[in-house]
């Protein structure tokens, strides 16, 4: 095997032989499958890597899952952010003018709508219909939803089953009145 064309050598490893073919492993395996009617089963091999893995390994392996496809729009956003205020501090573009407003909203725009992608990275992840996890990355985008969770005492929206999502505020007397009455 080692005198083939395109063969650079043959490992023998574990009872296995490994051909090493250099960077034509695209090519060499999409032949391979056709001839051989192989298919690759991702699911199962995904699943039981999972189920071997301790909860904290699955934990991150989630997490990286979510966020690896798109760390380079990430950066790129926070780049944009930063030249735009290094520019404007250097007094090359005013920050009421469009080119400012323009670009400050190209690097908005990911960090405003981070959850519609990572509802998108996570119905990939979790293989689930990617619209559904657009769909709820939307809802978490919806301006009511927005709203409500700065609405009041400026505290973060809470998940929370039949009770308003911002607290009453009683006034001192009432409260104190009420503890009395309850002793």
């Amino acid at each position: 095997m080692k005198k083939m064309d395109g063969v650079v050598t043959v490992v023998r490893s574990g009872g296995q032989y490994q051909v090493v073919i250099g960077n034509h492993v695209s090519e060499v395996y999409s032949e391979v499958t056709s001839m051989t009617n192989l298919t690759q089963n991702q699911n199962d091999s995904e699943t039981k890597d999972f189920k071997k893995k301790k909860p904290l390994d699955a934990f991150i392996d989630v997490i990286s899952g979510l966020f690896q496809p798109i760390l380079g729009i990430l950066c790129a956003a926070g780049m944009l952010k930063g030249f735009n205020t290094l520019f404007s501090t250097l007094d090359l573009y005013a920050t009421d003018s469009g080119t400012y407003m323009v670009i400050n909203a190209m690097g908005d725009a990911l960090f405003m709508f981070l959850p519609v992608f990572l509802g998108y990275t996570s119905a990939i992840k979790f293989k689930v219909q990617p619209f559904i996890g657009i769909l709820i990355g939307l809802a978490m985008c919806y301006p009511a939803i927005q709203l409500d969770a700065l609405a009041g005492s400026k505290e973060p929206l809470r998940h929370r089953l039949n009770r308003p999502s911002s607290r009453v505020r009683y006034p001192r007397a009432l409260a104190r009145h009420t503890a009395e009455f309850q002793m």
